[in-house]
């Protein structure tokens, strides 16, 4: 239970580290090709 509640918890903290980076990696594009984006949604 105690191996398992770990695996559990390194699994959760890699994954957040995963979603924190894609989640700077899209605010980072989001920002850059927010005004061609916007002429692809006309």
């Amino acid at each position: 239970m105690l191996i398992h509640r770990k695996a559990a918890k390194l699994i959760l903290s890699r994954n957040s580290a995963n979603m924190l980076e894609f989640y700077a990696i899209f605010l980072c594009f989001w920002q850059v090709d927010f005004s061609s984006f916007s002429v692809h949604l006309e």
